[in-house]
């Protein structure tokens, strides 16, 4: 589905960068889990993360929509980390798992332009939305830096 025209010029800049991140995404899940250093187990507690990053990469979505499925995404991983280590996840150890969920989305063609979404979301964040969204947004341009510095 074609996005608005701010969302089309930010694919457009972000073209290379994007190109980047999915070579990072592919060889991120050739290397599984261990690419990050997700924690044990944490994997198999972390059903239905494709629908959200779908969600949030969705180029006709509202960057509040966008925001509320990184947000449900952030939730998904602290429990599955939680379940776990049984205890609360800090940011270095949610981060691993975001960061693998969104390699195994990008390479299955489930997040498709995500940086353009990012970061049209992460304007609508400062701005805008509740502290979790705008904490789970920035978490998760971390873990896309981190997925995209595996193309190196």
């Amino acid at each position: 589905a074609a996005g608005t025209p701010l969302h089309a010029a930010c694919v457009a800049r972000l073209a290379g960068a994007q190109q980047r991140l999915v070579r990072g995404a592919l060889a991120a899940v050739r290397d599984g889990g261990d690419a990050f250093g997700v924690p044990r187990g944490a994997l198999e507690n972390m059903g239905g993360v494709a629908e959200l990053w779908a969600a949030a990469s969705e180029p006709t979505a509202l960057p509040s929509e966008r925001a509320a499925a990184l947000a449900a995404l952030c939730g998904v991983a602290t429990r599955a980390v939680r379940l776990t280590i049984g205890r609360e996840a800090s940011a270095e150890e949610l981060l691993p798992c975001i960061a693998h969920s969104m390699a195994t989305a990008i390479a299955a063609g489930d997040a498709p332009e995500l940086l353009a979404s990012l970061r049209l979301t992460a304007l609508h964040v400062s701005s805008a939305a509740e502290p979790n969204e705008e904490y789970c947004v920035t978490t998760v341009q971390v873990a896309a830096r981190a997925v995209e510095d595996h193309s190196l």
